[in-house]
């Protein structure tokens, strides 16, 4: 399947210092953005940036949290690590309010479809434990 991608980041650098890190954060459950059936909608890029290293936390606090409050906490430090994302580019305002919209979109799809992944992928942490 082909991707098709508005690139108005040219050379995208982000600082990724500016990532909110869990303690604990560990990138070996990272899988990138998106499921294999939602990836031509989740891209591991917006507009052309990079937004990998903000899946890759999101994805380690579904492995980690139990509770809906945990769900909702690590939908909102994605969120809030996207647009740090974007806001650590140098470019254009303009580029920059369109790939806000995208990050808001991403943050809708996990708040609206996410809650099973994050139920399914901590009942098989719990049996692992077992």
């Amino acid at each position: 399947m082909f991707k098709i991608g508005l690139k108005l980041f040219p050379t995208p650098v982000a600082d990724l210092s500016v990532l909110s890190i869990p303690e604990g954060f560990s990138e070996r459950e990272c899988d990138g953005c998106g499921t294999s059936w939602y990836e031509p909608i989740v891209q591991d890029t917006i507009y052309g940036l990079p937004v990998t290293p903000a899946c890759c936390v999101h994805d380690w606090e579904y492995l980690q949290g139990g509770y809906y409050s945990d769900f909702e906490t690590a939908n909102e430090r994605f969120l809030n690590n996207l647009v740090a994302l974007i806001d650590s580019v140098q470019v254009w305002w303009y580029p920059k309010q369109l790939a806000r919209k995208r990050a808001k979109k991403y943050y809708i799809a996990v708040e609206e479809f996410g809650w099973d992944v994050f139920k399914r992928n901590n009942k098989f942490k719990q049996q692992r434990s077992a």
